[in-house]
Parts: C-alpha cells; structure tokens; sequence
C-alpha cells in the first residue's frame, strides 16, 4: 500500500494498493476503526482515501478483506502538528 507517512491532524490520506484480487471488498482500518471500503479493479488496483486521526503520534493503516477480515496489508502514519505537504510520500524529514 502506498500513501504519505507523516502527515498533520486531520489529513486526507490518500492510499493506493495493487495486487490484490480483482472484484474483491477492501475495508481499510485506521487503527481499530473500519475508516473506508473499497472495491478492487479488474486489474487488481484500488484507490482510497482516509482522514488521519487528530490524535498526534504513531498510528496503523491496515487493509483488510471484508469477506473474512484477514490483514492483507498495511502501513504506519505519524500524525505530527504542522506536518505540511511539503514533504513527498515515503520520506521523513
């Protein structure tokens, strides 16, 4: 899954996947909480966007199936005040 690893309160997340089983059901957790269900394309692609949560510090993206609620994958944000958009997805500053 790729998606920006730092990001402020409140932040729209956008998330990208591939791989997966074409016309399967994708729900996408932030933390414990089902956030986002998406569909996965004929070309085994999705596509989603979550808000991260207001709390600050470290928090986990998983994408589940929904059929059985088995982690197909997943990824760590850090939720920091003032975190921009200045920095490009994968690199922390």
């Amino acid at each position: 899954m790729d998606g920006r690893d730092v990001v402020p309160p409140d932040y729209s997340i956008a998330l990208a996947g591939r791989n997966f089983e074409p016309g399967s059901r994708l729900a996408i957790y932030v933390d414990e909480r089902a956030a986002e269900e998406v569909l996965v394309s004929p070309g085994g692609t999705f596509a989603a966007q979550v808000t991260a949560p207001r709390q600050v510090g470290a928090h986990r993206l998983t994408v589940r199936t929904v059929a059985n609620g088995q982690i197909v994958d997943g990824a760590n944000v850090m939720v920091v005040p003032g975190a921009g958009t200045e920095y490009p997805a994968g690199r922390k500053e």
